[in-house]
């Protein structure tokens, strides 16, 4: 028999012990038999550790059962079996991720490579910096028409303006949406929007080579993939954080995050690709 598969507000919801005992059993007997859903259980728990600063190998914490009146010999032998599922799958999550780019085939050489092309597909010299709107007007048209539900954020506090937007391209045999984020001091910022290839989880998850750095989720049945050259890391990576929200929830920036990506881009050094 089938079993339909939580989505990730509810994943997100176990992860943080807000279910009742009953969907808390449920999920957890289907992480039991999912090693892709352990897998990101395990991520949602690396992420959730990160944001609380957390430099340890994340640890898998999986809330305790409620009190109910149903036998507990079913649910304590999916527990046992999630936990195993879940550890193995954050400790494979975390080599993979701190281990060298391109050490194994698991980093993803293979889908990476085309994607850091698209980041070397436009230049800042032909598409300019100063705010383009026939290619703002054109991210509307082209998410619409060939991309359906993708969602391409506004960074001009980040004073990274929208300079070049094409569907020319092709990722991997299939179609593309890429957006080019012009700065003031020579950055430049690439999105690519694709169909899901199956490489990415709902999770941001970081990948690096050389001076090469790019943040990739999957939202949906979309790949967004943020690729950057030669910026400060923090800042990239709290501009790939505001493009991973918005696309997510699907609405602009928050004023929080605004002023947050105004003050960093205020106090970092140029990007020097």
């Amino acid at each position: 028999m089938n079993t339909k598969l939580p989505d990730f507000e509810t994943l997100n919801a176990y992860v943080d012990g807000e279910l009742d005992a009953t969907a808390t059993a449920e999920i957890e007997c289907a992480i039991a038999n999912d090693s892709d859903l352990a897998r990101q259980v395990a991520m949602l728990n690396q992420f959730k550790s990160a944001a609380a600063q957390s430099i340890d190998i994340p640890k898998i914490e999986l809330p305790q059962p409620r009190t109910q009146t149903k036998p507990q010999v079913a649910l304590s032998s999916c527990r046992r079996l999630v936990l195993a599922a879940a550890c193995l799958a954050g400790l494979a999550l975390f080599t993979n991720i701190a281990g060298p780019f391109g050490s194994t085939s698991k980093n993803g050489e293979e889908w990476l490579s085309p994607a850091w092309a698209m980041q070397k597909a436009w230049s800042i010299s032909d598409a300019g910096v100063k705010p383009n709107n026939a290619a703002a007007l054109k991210v509307s048209t082209f998410s619409e028409n060939m991309l359906s539900g993708s969602y391409v954020p506004d960074l001009t506090m980040a004073k990274l303006y929208v300079s070049y937007v094409s569907s020319d391209h092709q990722y991997r045999n299939d179609k593309a949406l890429l957006i080019g984020y012009a700065g003031l001091r020579g950055c430049k910022i690439s999105l690519l929007i694709t169909p899901s290839a199956g490489h990415l989880s709902p999770l941001m998850t970081h990948f690096e080579r050389d001076k090469m750095s790019l943040y990739g989720w999957q939202q949906d049945d979309l790949d967004y993939m943020v690729m950057a050259e030669g910026m400060p890391d923090q800042r990239f990576k709290s501009i790939a954080e505001a493009v991973y929200k918005s696309s997510t929830i699907r609405l602009p920036v928050d004023s929080d995050t605004r002023m947050a990506l105004a003050k960093d881009q205020a106090q970092s050094r140029p990007c020097q690709a």
